[in-house]
């Protein structure tokens, strides 16, 4: 049996649902199944396939390269042979050729030189004889403006006009090659000068406008045989002063136990002198150093002089003296007239005589008188070497405390004359 109840609530249910389906239709899939087959794939993931069976194999080598790279090949092969040379030569350098071979031979003579460099030629070569310079040009151009100056330059030029050969003969830096040695701005006792074998030398004495020949000469053949003697007695006392110690005799005792002793006299004196170093009232100074001068001649023969008078010291050596009491008081030693000695006013026996005395370290001097005709008259030299030459001949150098105007005599010449030993 049918039941209309349930007939009928079935039927009123259908057509509501056709009529829900005629006002709201059911949306269309927009892509549909077919067209998902990714959402298959992303939820089974499967392998894509070869890149080149996607988008063709020639067209796209590249990403083959990419996933097998190969070796390039050379570069000459992509871009050509010798007009890319230089890329190859930057793989495989090569030392470029000589720098004359890129840019020529003599006109590029510089270069060669500057890798290869050759002294220059003389001075004389490049500029001429006129660049050397003159006495007279030397004194037309610096006297007026050194004459009036203290100091060293004024000394260089009064010896250098005075006598410039002479002073290169002695070996004293007073030359025109000195000019070029700063002005002197300190006085030193003792300077060692070029060629010199000690700072103490004989060739440092250079006698001017004072008659002391005696004093200087004596000093220079101290110094010519011992050195160390003149700077044991002169002492700088760092105050601008000098003491001199010089040796005195002196008798001792009464009666028959009278007799001499040696006794030291020491006199300090002052570094100024009569016109400065530059002045000619004096000893000249002796060498000089960067910036000083050397002044123990002009100290001693001060200190000589004050021994004699403090009133006027440089009048009374300028009178003139005797060389034998000047080596007695430099060196304390008596001047003795037998033995091995020679005597004043007789000169020594044999020249084996005079020659031993020299090579013991003696002080030896050689006087003239008014009649000389060789020498200088009245004048004392130190003798500065005595030897025999090759031919046995027996030969006396003489220094000359004028600092030029030497002499070489024989033996048989010098025997003479007035000869001091001490």
């Amino acid at each position: 049996m049918f039941n209309l109840a349930a007939i009928s609530a079935a039927a009123s249910a259908v057509a509501h649902s056709q009529l829900f389906a005629q006002t709201n239709p059911p949306v269309p899939d927009p892509i549909g199944p077919v067209a998902h087959p990714g959402d298959e794939v992303a939820l089974n993931p499967q392998p894509l396939p070869p890149r080149d069976m996607l988008f063709g194999t020639l067209s796209h080598r590249f990403d083959a390269v990419a996933l097998n790279p190969q070796p390039l090949p050379p570069r000459e092969a992509l871009l050509g042979g010798p007009s890319h040379r230089f890329d190859a030569v930057a793989l495989n350098p090569q030392p470029l050729p000589p720098r004359e071979a890129l840019l020529g031979g003599l006109s590029h003579r510089f270069d060669t030189v500057a890798l290869n460099p050759q002294p220059l030629p003389p001075r004389e070569a490049l500029l001429g004889q006129s660049h050397r310079g003159s006495i007279a040009s030397i004194r037309a151009a610096l006297e007026p403006q050194l004459r009036p100056t203290l100091g060293l330059n004024k000394a260089l030029i009064d010896a250098l006009l005075r006598d410039p050969l002479a002073h290169r003969r002695s070996g004293k830096v007073f030359s025109d090659a000195s000019l070029n040695t700063p002005p002197a701005t300190t006085q030193q006792l003792f300077v060692k000068g070029a060629g010199d074998v000690d700072a103490v030398s004989f060739n440092d004495i250079d006698q001017q406008q004072v008659g002391d020949c005696f004093l200087l000469g004596s000093l220079a053949a101290v110094a010519r045989q011992d050195p160390q003697r003149i700077r044991n007695m002169v002492v700088d006392n760092g105050n601008g002063t000098y003491t001199v110690t010089f040796k005195e005799q002196r008798s001792v005792g009464v009666g028959l136990g009278t007799h001499l002793e040696w006794f030291d006299v020491p006199i300090t004196v002052t570094a100024d002198f009569p016109g400065g170093l530059a002045g000619d009232k004096h000893a000249a100074p002796g060498d000089t150093g960067w910036g000083t001068v050397e002044i123990w001649p002009l100290v001693i023969e001060k200190a000589y002089g004050q021994y004699l008078t403090c009133v006027d010291p440089y009048g009374a050596i300028t009178k003139g003296g005797s060389p034998r009491t000047a080596l007695e008081m430099l060196t304390g030693r008596p001047v003795a007239s037998d033995g091995s000695l020679s005597v004043g006013l007789g000169g020594p026996e044999s020249f084996d005589t005079l020659l031993a005395d020299f090579q013991a370290g003696k002080a030896i001097t050689v006087g003239t008188d008014a009649k000389e005709g060789t020498l200088v008259k009245d004048h004392c030299y130190a003798v500065s070497n005595v030897y025999r030459d090759a031919n046995g001949k027996q030969w006396v150098e003489l220094y000359n405390p004028w600092a030029h105007d030497h002499a070489t005599l024989s033996f048989d010449e010098v025997r003479t004359r007035e000869i001091y030993t001490a």
